[in-house]
């Protein structure tokens, strides 16, 4: 299953000419988790850390979202694209 998300979302950088982010959230109490589930963002393909927070991929759209929302959070890939295209290299 992680295989065929990491498949889709190469796909869809490589068809689309938007930037995806790497992102981690920092999700400190009930507060937070909640304003996360607000935003509309794809949980449901994220991973959880040891240190109360989550990772996934957004979108532009989503990024400016997360800003907005005041939330807590660490880039990880600040462009999916140009990180996949340097491991090919």
């Amino acid at each position: 299953m992680k295989t065929l998300f990491l498949f889709i979302l190469v796909l869809n950088v490589s068809v689309l000419p938007q930037n995806i982010k790497k992102i981690k959230l920092f999700l400190e109490n009930n507060s937070d988790l909640q304003k996360a589930y607000t935003l509309s963002l794809d949980l449901e393909h994220s991973l959880s850390d040891k240190e109360s927070g989550i990772i996934l991929f957004v979108d532009e759209n989503e990024f400016q979202s997360v800003l907005k929302s005041g939330l807590n959070y660490e880039i990880l890939i600040d462009d999916w694209k140009v990180y996949y295209n340097s491991l090919q290299n």
